[in-house]
């Protein structure tokens, strides 16, 4: 029978027949006996299988760039370039401030990214912002050509609440962040309710 290894806290866990333990001293945690569950864990790393959201509330949101954006040197910018829609099944999406607007309380998971224009000097930052305060953040350093930067995370968040993209910079002077690299599949900012 296959196995499958997730490396969660810090160790590889197998996980075979929804039964995860083994590696790395972690605790089994059995089999949920059902579908439509999802492994979740607490900020503490205590790990459960908790029922997965279902109904017309589960949020499959995900928007993209629709042209560069030049960030100034030492400056947290709000990535407004982020407005062509490619799902909203919720209608989520706030295009009057350019942000999302959560529709029902639960825990989601979000992951953008951002791709910075090629400068050998300096930091790259992108972050998460809910309800105009910084949530989340991933920094980028050492580079010698065009790269991504990606930030993904599960949060609680509670209906009415909004978050936005931010990003920051320090390579001397102005840098673009690139909507579609190389024109190719444009970077993209992803949002699911899990629960």
């Amino acid at each position: 029978m296959a196995k499958l290894k997730m490396y969660v806290n810090g160790a590889w866990v197998e996980v075979a027949n929804g039964v995860a333990g083994g590696g790395g001293g972690e605790p089994a945690l059995g089999n949920p006996a059902v579908t439509g569950y999802v492994l979740s864990s607490t900020t503490a790393g205590v790990r459960s299988w908790v029922a997965q959201a279902s109904g017309s509330f589960t949020t499959d949101f995900a928007i993209k760039m629709s042209a560069n954006q030049t960030i100034a040197n030492l400056t947290t910018t709000k990535v407004n370039k982020f407005d062509t829609i490619v799902r909203d099944n919720n209608s989520e999406w706030d295009a009057g401030n350019l942000r999302w607007l959560c529709a029902t309380s639960g825990t989601y998971i979000i992951n953008a990214s951002i791709f910075w224009a090629a400068k050998t000097t300096g930091y790259r930052i992108i972050y998460i912002y809910v309800d105009g305060a910084l949530a989340q953040s991933e920094t980028y350093t050492g580079f010698s050509v065009a790269t991504s930067a990606r930030i993904t995370v599960a949060k609680a968040l509670t209906a009415g609440q909004y978050m936005e993209i931010y990003a920051r910079q320090n390579c001397g002077g102005n840098l673009d962040i690139i909507a579609t690299p190389g024109g190719g599949t444009a970077h993209e900012w992803q949002i699911w309710r899990i629960q």
